[in-house]
């Protein structure tokens, strides 16, 4: 027996667990509808409230503005008892009427009883009153003499205040506060799917910059490559090669011809320092070459004819003390001025220089001659462009992605935070069902 009672128990209680109701689940656009609907239907009774109250008000804001009337009209007689008490009492009296006239304007409710101006008056309305609080003291000895005007006053302000702060209540109620919420991230919701569905879009259109970028910059260096590998690019490679053999080779030229130079540095400067009448305008310019330009020496005295007279004339003024030197430097640069005046310049320098030159001015010519120079030159600056352009379209690419990637942190958060207060609003009645 007790123990099909035991059995019956656990049978009825498995019962009671699956005889529950089930809560019935919505989705996002569900779930804003019925938001949208239930703040409708708190506002439509909160505004209907509202506007019995604001009829209230105006009659308490009414008899208010009659109690300061009241109040100034009437007369203390300071001849009577204590004067200076009197005119105590009889300026707080004047006072607190001129701050219930004041009041009484800021009191006014709106005409028209919406949620906005609801929300707006009732706090401020509110605040108004509180700010009577410094005048308590009028209050209090204005009572001593007008007992009865003040206790009016008293009664309607304390009505006022309660009304107000069943206002102010109403429109601040957590339900009202936590629709409203929910129906602002909503909203948010709503504004970053579409943010986020226009960036998919410049996404998209990004991704097939960069695909078209990127098989244009992969085909020019294709063309390139092929270029640089034809036969008249190897007949080109050969010809550079010889210029900078040639080009060496004057290096060289122009280097020997310095360091012959260099001992006799001091000399040719102090030569060039001297009056313009020791030196001819043609020794003056070669001697300028000599110092500065050795190689355009070469060129302008092929034969050395000037160098040489430049050098007999540098010779001649060390010995005669013009160009001073040290003893233990004059033999030196004695023996160097000798030695060079004996070299053959068209020989040693001009012949070879010349010929370099001339060699170099015939590949140019043959560069010239070759139009696949100017064709790779021409591709070249296509692969860099191309580049370039790859490079601005991932740029912009990678930025779209970061911005459509904060988009959607922002949603999923937004979206988070409205289930949450969602199946928190609607526990037991409504949840919003997963994605």
């Amino acid at each position: 027996m007790a123990l099909s009672k035991l059995l019956q128990k656990i049978m009825d209680f498995l019962g009671s667990i699956f005889a529950q109701k089930k809560v019935a689940e919505v989705g996002f656009g569900a779930a804003v509808e019925l938001i949208s609907k239930e703040l409708a239907a708190e506002e439509n009774a909160l505004c209907e409230s509202a506007s019995m109250k604001f009829s209230e008000v105006k009659h308490l804001v009414s008899n208010l503005s009659k109690n300061a009337a009241a109040l100034e009209s009437q007369k203390i007689d300071l001849q009577e008892g204590n004067k200076a008490y009197r005119q105590i009492v009889a300026t707080s009296q004047k006072n607190l009427a001129r701050q219930l006239k004041g009041l009484s304007q800021k009191l006014l409710p709106p005409s028209v009883a919406t949620p906005a101006s609801i929300s707006e008056y009732a706090p401020r309305a509110l605040e108004s009153i509180s700010g009577l609080m410094p005048y308590w003291k009028n209050i209090a000895l204005a009572r001593l003499i007008l007992k009865e005007e003040v206790k009016e006053i008293g009664v309607n302000l304390k009505e006022l205040e309660g009304i107000l702060r069943e206002l102010h209540e109403k429109s601040s109620s957590g339900k009202i506060a936590e629709l409203r919420s929910l129906k602002a991230i909503a909203e948010k919701i709503s504004s970053f799917e579409s943010e986020k569905s226009a960036m998919e879009k410049a996404v998209a259109g990004a991704e097939k910059s960069v695909s078209a970028s990127q098989q244009a910059f992969s085909s020019l260096q294709v063309s390139l490559a092929s270029k640089q590998g034809s036969p008249e690019a190897k007949e080109l490679a050969a010809v550079g090669e010889k210029k900078a053999l040639l080009e060496t080779r004057k290096k060289e030229i122009v280097s020997r011809m310095n360091s012959e130079l260099a001992p006799l540095e001091k000399v040719l400067k102090r030569l060039s320092s001297l009056s313009d009448s020791a030196l001819s305008p043609r020794e003056s310019e070669v001697l300028g070459l000599l110092l500065e330009k050795p190689e355009g020496a070469i060129i302008s005295d092929p034969k050395g004819e000037v160098a040489k007279s430049l050098l007999s004339k540098a010779k001649a003024m060390v010995e005669s003390g013009s160009i001073s030197l040290k003893d233990s430097e004059k033999e030196k640069r004695l023996e160097a001025l000798a030695s060079l005046a004996l070299k053959d310049f068209f020989s040693e320098y001009f012949w070879e220089m010349n010929k370099c030159q001339s060699e170099l001015g015939q590949l140019e010519r043959q560069v010239s001659s070759l139009s696949v120079s100017s064709e790779i030159k021409a591709l070249e600056a296509s692969v860099k462009g191309a580049e370039s352009e790859l490079v601005s379209a991932r740029a912009s690419l990678a930025e779209l992605q970061g911005r459509l990637h904060d988009t959607a942190e922002k949603e999923n958060s937004a979206c988070s935070k409205f289930a949450s207060e969602f199946n928190s609003a609607f526990a037991g009645k409504r949840a919003l069902a997963e994605n």
